[in-house]
């Protein structure tokens, strides 16, 4: 017959591993390895694979010129103004180009300056609304959007999170 403390000892043991098995999540397989791949060449490929619900109206070359422009901006560093007129999704090309430049491995990390602090928390959230929602983006990017879809929203869970 055990001893209390063997009791006990064991009783921890049990729940530790009931514990970890809650905290384990197991990485789903990529969807779609070519649209992945196709959309990783170029952040305009990215955009509209990912994002094209949100372009309700069809491109202009300015457009394109933005897109080439951030994209190499993220691949070689630079700096540039660029001015266009409202309503021309400059600030949806930037949100695109942050998770694109993270999401391809391009940039360990991503600075995304705005004109107001509340802008900025605006923006940021918008970006983190896409990892949480987007599932395009779970279904080719399962290794980044999963575990923060685990999170349910409460970030703290990611301390004890493992796969």
């Amino acid at each position: 017959m055990p001893t209390l403390a063997e009791r006990r000892r064991i009783n921890r043991k049990q729940v530790q591993r009931l514990r970890d098995d809650e905290r384990a999540i197991e990485i789903p397989p990529i969807a779609d390895k070519k649209r992945r791949d196709a959309a990783l060449s170029s952040l305009w490929n990215f955009g509209h694979a990912y994002f094209s619900a949100k372009f309700y109206l069809d491109p202009a070359p300015v457009h394109r010129e933005l897109c080439e422009s951030l994209d190499k901006i993220i691949r070689s560093g630079g700096q540039e103004c660029d001015v266009l007129p409202r309503g021309s999704a400059k600030t949806t090309w930037m949100e695109i180009s942050v998770i694109w430049a993270a999401l391809s491995g391009l940039r360990k990390f991503v600075v995304l300056v705005c004109g107001t602090g509340e802008l900025a928390a605006t923006m940021l959230d918008r970006i983190k609304a896409e990892f949480e929602a987007n599932d395009l983006l779970l279904a080719d990017f399962p290794e980044v959007c999963f575990p923060v879809r685990e999170l349910e929203g409460i970030g703290v869970r990611a301390k004890s999170m493992t796969l």
